[in-house]
């Protein structure tokens, strides 16, 4: 295959990759399914639900398309009639037990990239009341947080938003809030009232150790060859993106005419690498990532002096070899990579400085 159709397929797989995103809507609708939530000996029944948050209209966000473009999530109409319309087809509303009114002081679904995994949260805080006529008195508040690995995180959140809510009110059954001491407090003062519950939202998430083995093509204008390539790399990100390290060993044909040029018979080049890249998730499955290598190795040549003899010499050479790939990773722990992007390569060899091209891959991720 020549360069030329190298580069050719190169660009068409980089815009067909671009071109699959998709518009999408403004936002994204959420149903909470009907099921039925059985608390044993359960003493109160649940008169309504309020909003407590200051912004009402924000329950968190969807990710869509190959760039991960964030779609605001919503209910069909508000918080308050989505809660209470699944509670009071869940919970038993007995009206001779003690009424109560679950007021929402925070509450949010996301999603986020562990890696190559995709991860869907669920997170609610709430404070529970006595309720008398206008009047209500605090008797317990807790949190409960729900999270899931998947393919299609974004099919979930429901279910993760049921939880959350068998969840708080598990515990609030399950709680002496029956002992509590009631202050009441006027139903339009609690209503203005913001309060804070501690919170681990912002907990460190657990570091996990990535492994990539490929082997590898590179096309260059000067030089072609293949070799293995190890990455590693730890899930946790900065700001996006995450630090890769790779070690690869490579074995390249240097273009025969050239080495002619430059007045030698014959050359055999091999050399290893290591270096250092961010990576970045894109897509369902795909990954970009910016390269950093160092090649280290040694350059065989051979020459016809004026005299007719033939003259071997060996060379160490060093270099610099920035890469730009895109690979698809899927997000099981054991899993196919495949990899396409281009390189730049700089060395000390006697024959080329400079080569530019295209580089593939195929390996396994664990």
């Amino acid at each position: 295959m020549s360069n030329k159709l190298k580069f050719t397929w190169f660009l068409m797989l980089v815009f067909t990759v671009i071109s699959s995103e998709r518009i999408y809507s403004q936002s994204e609708q959420v149903v909470i399914k009907n099921s039925l939530l059985r608390l044993p000996n359960q003493q109160f029944f649940l008169l309504g639900v309020m909003d407590g948050r200051p912004d009402k209209s924000d329950i968190g966000f969807f990710t869509k398309g190959a760039f991960n473009k964030r779609i605001p999530a919503k209910f069909a109409s508000s918080l308050e009639d989505a809660f209470s319309s699944y509670l009071k087809f869940a919970l038993s509303s007995d009206s001779s037990k003690t009424p109560i009114v679950m007021k929402v002081v925070d509450f949010r679904i996301s999603e986020r990239e562990d890696g190559s995994e995709e991860i869907g949260t669920a997170e609610l805080q709430v404070v529970f009341y006595v309720s008398d006529k206008d009047k209500l008195a605090k008797v317990y508040q807790t949190e409960a947080t729900a999270e899931e690995k998947g393919p299609d995180i974004s099919l979930s959140h429901e279910r993760r938003i049921r939880k959350v809510l068998e969840n708080v009110l598990m515990s609030f059954n399950n709680s002496e809030w029956q002992q509590a001491p009631l202050v009441y407090e006027p139903l339009s003062f609690v209503k203005m009232q913001t309060l804070e519950i501690a919170t681990t939202r912002n907990k460190d998430v657990k570091e996990t150790w990535n492994n990539l083995i490929t082997s590898h093509g590179a096309f260059g204008t000067n030089a072609e060859g293949w070799g293995l390539s190890y990455y590693g790399f730890k899930t946790k990100r900065r700001g996006g993106w995450f630090l890769s390290y790779s070690a690869s060993f490579d074995r390249y044909t240097v273009d025969p005419g050239l080495i002619t040029r430059k007045g030698f018979n014959s050359l055999d080049l091999n050399y290893g690498k290591v270096g250092v890249g961010l990576m970045r998730r894109v897509g369902e499955d795909f990954h970009f990532a910016l390269n950093a290598l160092i090649p280290i190795g040694t350059e065989k040549l051979t020459q016809t002096l004026p005299s007719g003899s033939i003259l071997e010499s060996n060379n160490i050479i060093l270099g610099l070899e920035p890469q730009q790939c895109f690979y698809f990773i899927t997000k099981s722990k054991v899993s196919l990579v495949l990899g396409a992007g281009i390189f730049e390569r700089f060395t000390t060899s006697k024959v080329y400085n400079f080569d530019i091209g295209l580089r593939i891959e195929a390996g396994i991720k664990f």
